[in-house]
Parts: structure tokens; C-alpha cells; sequence
């Protein structure tokens, strides 16, 4: 995601005296990164709203640990800067913000059932999917062979359960609106941080 405000330069600009309109390039990149931080923060902030209990790798994916954001800082020569989430995250977060469908990585994907054992965000942990997939004792892989549905059963003593299913592609529809989000905070915000901005950059001008 790209924030640039040339816009809301412009305008703010009209207002300013000459000696002001120096520092304007300092300001404003400063001013940037600061509302860019901001987005990260909301977008943050709005995932608990629009995700079903993200885990809470899934929340650092835009928030840089210094508590900034992740991606390219504007400079005094380059007024925008690019939020970037973690490499990991982006891969399956940009299905919740684009939609779209997912193929799989090898021959199918594997969709967890109610049945599957679960940790308290709702995600069967990897060292169970694991334990799942290699089968053995009560869990077997079973399929159209069997007249089953191709995924991974447990038998029980009330017979089989199914435990996932394998699927040919997974459909998403967008959910995260990470730009609606960003708008709002750049119009909200950006006034406040370019004054501010710009009130340090009078104060230490030579």
C-alpha cells in the first residue's frame, strides 16, 4: 500500500509563509511516516473487527517493532511511503482484503472440519495438521475408493469422523478494507501531524 498526500500538501501549502514553504519537503515526509504509522496502527486495530479471532502473528503483519510500520519511509525527495506487510502474512492476508481463490501449493487443500482439534484462535496447529496428515492409529486418509469424500477420518467408537476435507481451490470474499481504513486515518490525521510536523522543522531550521 502506497500513502502519498500530495493532495492534502497542496492545500496546506496555500497557508504557509515563504520561510515555511522551505521546509515543507522535511515536514511533509516527516508528517508521512507519521500518519503511515497511524494506518498500520488502524489497520491493526480493525482487524479484530473484521477477522474472525486473528492470531496474533496476524496482527503484527503491518506494525514494525520499533511501533512504527512496516514497509518504505518517505524521504525529504520521495513524499510517499509504502506500507508492506510481513512476507508470511501477506500471502494468505491478501485473500481477506482482495478475495479471490486460492489453488493449492501441491495437490489439494487441506480444510479443516468442526471435528478438527482446535487452539483458542479457531486454527488446527501445525503440529497437529501434521499428525493428521501422516495418519496412523485412529486417523486414516480415505477417499473415493473408500465412497468417502477424499480428506482425513478418526475412528471412534461411534464410528467415522471426519476430521478435514481435501479441496480443489478455496473461494474468499474481501474482508479486511485496508484502504477504506487508510483514507479515513490520512484524512483525519494528516493535518495534525504536517502542523506538527512542520512546527519542528521551524524549530530546528538553520
Amino acid at each position: 500500500m502506497r500513502l502519498s498526500v500530495q493532495h492534502n500538501l497542496d492545500d496546506l501549502s496555500r497557508r504557509l509563509t515563504r520561510v515555511e514553504k522551505d521546509q515543507v519537503p522535511f515536514a511533509a515526509s516527516m508528517a508521512i511516516n507519521n500518519v503511515a504509522a497511524d494506518v498500520a496502527n488502524a489497520i491493526t486495530a480493525q482487524m479484530e473487527t473484521y477477522l474472525d479471532n486473528p492470531i496474533p502473528f496476524t496482527l503484527k503483519a503491518y506494525q514494525a517493532r520499533t511501533g512504527t510500520f512496516k514497509g518504505e519511509r518517505a524521504t525529504k525527495k520521495k513524499l510517499y511511503a509504502d506500507i508492506i506487510p510481513g512476507k508470511i502474512q501477506a500471502e494468505y492476508l491478501k485473500f481477506q482484503i482482495e478475495g479471490g481463490v486460492r489453488l493449492p501449493k501441491q495437490t489439494a487443500i487441506l480444510v479443516p472440519t468442526q471435528f478438527a482439534p482446535k487452539n483458542k484462535y479457531g486454527n488446527v496447529p501445525r503440529a497437529r495438521r501434521k499428525k493428521l496428515v501422516a495418519g496412523g492409529g485412529e486417523y486414516f486418509t480415505a477417499g473415493r475408493r473408500e465412497k468417502k469424500t477424499p480428506g482425513i477420518y478418526q475412528r471412534t467408537s461411534e464410528g467415522l469422523r471426519p476430521m478435514a476435507f481435501y479441496v480443489e481451490q478455496a473461494e474468499y470474499k474481501p474482508l479486511l478494507p485496508i484502504d477504506k481504513i487508510a483514507a479515513g486515518v490520512v484524512s483525519n490525521r494528516f493535518g495534525l501531524r504536517f502542523d506538527q510536523a512542520l512546527k519542528r522543522a521551524m524549530a530546528t531550521a538553520r
